[in-house]
């Protein structure tokens, strides 16, 4: 997560760099998208514990169902998107829930929000 937070601090100082330029910049900020990267990430981080175990499965087969992830062709088809968009728009949610997670992220106490996603990751 903290690459990502980087990255994104980046692009964004860029945006700024480049306004009044026909360069544009573009985020985009996909949800969860059904692939074996996250999932993988998780199991090779060394927790043993049987909750965790658990909790990743299913959050695995959330994952691969289509319940809490999206296609990654729904991010392509964003990624294409904005490819074309001549405006200057920065940033692009892609995929299941990320618009109302980003938005959630930006008005609810950290503490609220990483309860939201524990309970959802522990539910799915």
């Amino acid at each position: 997560n903290a690459t990502k937070h980087a990255l994104e601090a980046a692009y964004e100082a860029l945006w700024y760099e480049c306004a009044g330029t026909a360069i544009r910049i573009k985020i985009i900020e996909p949800g969860f998208t059904q692939t074996q990267f996250a999932t993988h990430g998780m199991r090779s981080s060394g927790a043993s514990h049987p909750s965790h175990v658990d909790a990743l499965d299913r959050l695995a087969t959330a994952m691969k169902t289509g319940q809490t992830a999206s296609d990654p062709d729904v991010v392509a088809q964003k990624i294409e998107s904005a490819l074309f968009d001549t405006s200057n728009r920065l940033r692009y949610a892609a995929g299941k829930h990320a618009g109302t997670l980003l938005f959630l992220r930006k008005v609810l106490p950290d503490a609220w929000f990483q309860a939201l996603v524990k309970k959802a990751v522990l539910r799915s």
